[in-house]
């Protein structure tokens, strides 16, 4: 019976230990599922997730966390040991802390959870970290990835700073604006698109004032909100008494006022009470806005108006004084135009009796001429030396007038002809080679091979001119020379420039004398008409007839050292057939230097320079 018992209980214990087993196992699996679940939806979390046992050792992990600190992650490593690789692999921020440091700190922060923090990788990531310790001792870690929102942070304190630095410099624009439109010395308001006033400054608040009354407010100047509309400040400034109205009605005056503001045109006058005058410029911005500048003109207005004044004033003088100048101008025209009849008469007249006087010379230097021929007395032959001289110099003296007559009167022409350039001036300087001989002077004449021969132009002219230098200078000349140098300017098809030089060592021509030494009747001073003679003709005919041929006179002068007159003459060129077998002179065919030094008939000599 007890051995029956027994095996009953024995079988009852197994059963139960059975059921308790199958239960276990269930738990089990259940426990499993749930954890393996658990893990599953660990995993699938985006943030990286660890947790350590009592130990501090890694019991599990997600790949998000792997990804973060691997290769070295594994079940049962320790936290320390986690950090430690971190910082050897250089992903971990020591920055300026040591290894040792930065380790001990954050395992004081690990040992001790607080709040969640942020840590920047050294790779540039941003985590933020969250660690809570379990029931069992254990901890729990989170890892997020908060680098976009960490850059998007960023950017946006960008963001404020630059706003932040924006405003302040606006703001110190606005103030800047706002102290040079105070400062400025006009008055200055801007109006809004629905014209209410936004900013003015002091001068045109002052604008609007009077002694009883002020339009707009002390201050502030630049408002904060649209104040008042601007009909409601023309309304109080012409109601008050303010504005002259220029003969109209208050509200005729407010209607054409509102119009020009509206409507601007350009600038205009406002006329204030006080008599001041103000320059009123409007314009339209962009916006819709109106910008007011008035400008105070009073002291330019007055000052208009008595230039005006005076204006009219000298206009009235003005016109006086050219009604007398246009009656002077006319009796001067009348006085010119009778002195220009009187003078071509004059000349006409002079040039009509120099051709009747010499008509009559000539008979008398021809008799006389003839007397010399007969058989007379030594006194008899110094009477008639004398006649033909004092003949021969009235002659010259009439000769000149008549010239200087026809270069006046217009009647003056020069001839083309063929001539020989030297056998004309060496022709002309023999008819002088006897006086420069008298006074011991040498006399010379030098034309270059280049120089062509055969020309065509007026030869007595020339001769005229030549002679009136040449003979100058011999009568200014008591020793050394005169000599004539021509040279050529330039040569083309159908002429030739020539210019000629006469060069004496005489007493020369101070330099204040020279400007009018080429005028009709003028010497250097009156001393010199007593000492050599002349009438001062031969030099005003000889620069004339030197324009006439080609260009003006000119002079280089030093009184003691002596003259240079210079003119220069177009020629045109005569065509040969062929070369002339002989000329007049034997070295006078171009292509030698022609030097010549001109001796009297008797003693005459010549000589070639290669």
């Amino acid at each position: 019976m007890t051995k029956n018992t027994d095996t009953t209980h024995a079988s009852c214990s197994d059963h139960t230990l059975a059921e308790q087993l199958e239960t276990a196992l269930a738990a089990q699996a259940r426990a499993e599922a749930a954890r393996d679940s658990l893990l599953d939806g660990i995993e699938s979390a985006l943030e990286g997730f660890v947790l350590y046992d009592a130990d501090d050792r890694m019991v599990a992990f997600n790949s998000r966390f792997e990804e973060l600190f691997s290769p070295r992650v594994a079940i049962g490593m320790r936290f320390e040991d986690l950090i430690r690789s971190a910082v050897e692999q250089g992903l971990a921020p020591v920055g300026e802390l040591g290894v040792e440091e930065w380790v001990a700190r954050r395992m004081e922060r690990h040992r001790n959870p607080g709040p969640p923090f942020k840590l920047r990788l050294n790779n540039g990531t941003w985590i933020r970290i969250s660690e809570g310790r379990t029931r069992d001792g254990g901890l729990v870690g989170a890892y997020t990835d908060i680098t976009e929102l960490e850059e998007q942070r960023e950017h946006l304190e960008e963001l404020v700073k630059a706003t932040e630095a924006a405003t302040a410099r606006a703001e110190a624009a606005q103030r800047q604006l706002l102290d040079a439109i105070e400062s400025s010395l006009e008055g200055f308001a801007l109006y809004d698109a629905s014209d209410r006033l936004v900013v003015y400054n002091s001068r045109y608040r002052d604008f609007f004032s009077g002694p009883e009354r002020a339009v707009l407010p002390a201050e502030p100047f630049a408002v904060e909100t649209p104040g008042a509309p601007f009909e409601l400040v023309i309304r109080t400034f012409a109601e008050s008494g303010l504005s002259s109205l220029d003969g109209q009605t208050v509200d005729e005056w407010i209607a054409q006022r509102l119009e020009r503001h509206r409507n601007p045109r350009g600038p205009f006058n406002l006329k204030h009470q006080d008599g001041t005058t103000i320059r009123v410029s409007e314009r339209k911005t962009s916006d819709g806005g109106t910008i007011c500048v008035y400008s105070d003109i009073t002291e330019l207005e007055e000052h208009r108006h008595r230039l005006e004044e005076l204006v009219a004033k000298r206009t009235a003088k003005l016109e006086q004084r050219t009604q007398q100048l246009r009656k002077s101008r006319e009796e001067l025209e009348r006085a010119r135009d009778a002195a220009e009849q009187a003078s071509i008469a004059k000349s006409e007249f002079l040039a009509n009796m120099s051709h009747e006087i010499r008509t009559p010379m000539n008979g008398v230097i021809g008799i006389a001429e003839l007397l010399e021929g007969t058989e007379l007395s030594d006194q008899q032959r110094r009477y008639v030396s004398i006649i033909l001289h004092s003949a021969d110099t009235l002659m010259d003296l009439i000769n000149d007038i008549l010239d200087f007559s026809k270069i006046e009167a217009g009647r003056l022409e020069l001839e083309t002809i063929p001539f020989m350039l030297r056998d004309t001036l060496g022709d002309t300087l023999q008819t002088l080679a006897k006086r420069a001989a008298d006074k011991g002077l040498e006399l010379a004449c030098h034309i270059p091979p280049e120089v062509p021969d055969h020309l065509m132009g007026d030869p007595t002219r020339l001769r005229q001119i030549i002679i009136n230098l040449v003979g100058n200078a011999i009568k200014f000349t008591e020793n050394g020379e005169v000599v004539v140098d021509v040279t050529l300017v330039g040569q083309g098809d159908q002429g030739a420039r020539l210019q000629f030089d006469v060069r004496d060592t005489g007493i020369g021509i101070p330099d204040a004398q020279q400007e009018r030494i080429f005028e009709a009747f003028a010497q250097a001073d009156t001393s010199t008409t007593r000492q050599y003679g002349g009438t001062g003709l031969g030099l005003a005919i000889a620069a004339q007839l030197a324009e006439r041929m080609g260009g003006p006179m000119q002079l280089d002068s030093k009184p003691g050292v002596g003259s240079v007159f210079t003119f220069a003459a177009d020629f045109g060129l005569r065509r040969r057939k062929g070369r002339r077998a002989r000329c007049a002179r034997q070295n006078c065919a171009g292509d030698v230097h022609w030097w010549s030094t001109i001796t009297p008939p008797i003693a005459r000599s010549s000589r070639k320079l290669s």
